[in-house]
């Protein structure tokens, strides 16, 4: 997995992560990870693409297992739409 640093990725191995993980990740912190726009990240929670984060006075987190959740479900396989090409039937 690739954490991005200040001036490059920094490659950890997935124990390192969850031993050292902090428990809320801030709005910067999360846009660093996805490698998006801050902007982006408000977007998608309008959209419902993300949940919302918590407002601690005038910060922004979310919860870095939600954050680590949500990533691994982007990559997980998604399910076919209709029938399989082999069931399709030839005229």
């Amino acid at each position: 997995m690739l954490i991005p640093s200040n001036r490059y990725c920094i490659r950890m191995k997935p124990a390192t992560l969850t031993s050292n993980r902090k428990l809320l990740l801030s709005l910067n912190s999360v846009a660093e990870i996805l490698d998006v726009p801050k902007s982006t990240l408000y977007d998608w929670v309008r959209r419902g693409l993300i949940d919302s984060p918590v407002k601690i006075g005038r910060h922004t987190y979310w919860k870095s297992t939600y954050i680590e959740a949500w990533v691994n479900q982007q990559f997980s396989p998604k399910p076919t739409r209709g029938r399989p090409r082999s069931a399709v039937e030839h005229i």
